[in-house]
C-alpha cells in the first residue's frame, strides 16, 4: 500500500488473530497514532476457530466505532465465511450498511479462489498481497479518498 499510494501505512495486523484481540489491540493503537485511515481486515480466525457470529459482529462494530470516535475512515475488507463454497459472510455488508463504511465484499474472497494467490489453503501469499493491496487502491481511487 506504501508503495501504491505514496504515503505512511502501518501494518499493524497479527495473523492468527481473532476479533476480540483485533479490537484490545486497535484500541490501544489509536492511543498512540491517529491514523487517515483504518484499513479493517479482521475475523477470519473467528471463523476458522467457529466463534459466536454475533461477537465477531460486535468486535468489528467496535473496533470502526473506536475509528469513527476519532474521526478516522474506514474500509472494510469482507472475509469468507467457513463453508464449501468462498463467499463472504453477511455481516460484513451489514455493517457496512449500519456505519457507512467503504466495503471491499469480493477482493479477498475472489482471491482466495486462485491457488496461484495463496501460500496455503486459508492465506495468500505475496502476489495475493499484492493483488489485494492493488484492488484496495483501486477502490479508494474510485471513491475519491486518494
Amino acid at each position: 500500500m506504501a508503495e501504491l499510494t505514496g504515503l505512511r501505512v502501518i501494518n499493524a495486523g497479527v495473523s492468527g488473530e481473532t476479533t476480540s484481540q483485533g479490537l484490545t489491540r486497535l484500541a490501544e493503537l489509536l492511543v498512540r497514532e491517529t491514523p487517515d485511515l483504518l484499513i479493517l481486515l479482521e475475523g477470519g480466525n473467528d471463523f476458522l476457530r467457529n466463534h459466536d457470529i454475533a461477537k465477531t459482529k460486535t468486535n468489528l462494530a467496535q473496533m470502526i466505532e473506536l475509528a469513527h470516535a476519532k474521526s478516522i475512515p474506514v474500509v472494510l475488507i469482507a472475509v469468507p465465511q467457513k463453508s464449501i463454497f468462498l463467499s463472504s459472510a453477511a455481516l460484513y455488508s451489514e455493517l457496512a450498511d449500519t456505519y457507512n463504511v467503504m466495503l471491499l465484499e469480493e477482493a479477498l474472497t475472489d482471491l482466495l479462489k486462485t491457488r496461484s494467490m495463496k501460500s496455503d489453503t486459508i492465506h495468500l501469499n505475496d502476489a495475493g498481497y499484492r493483488a489485494l493491496a492493488e484492488t484496495i487502491y483501486q477502490g479508494l481511487e474510485d471513491a475519491g479518498a486518494i
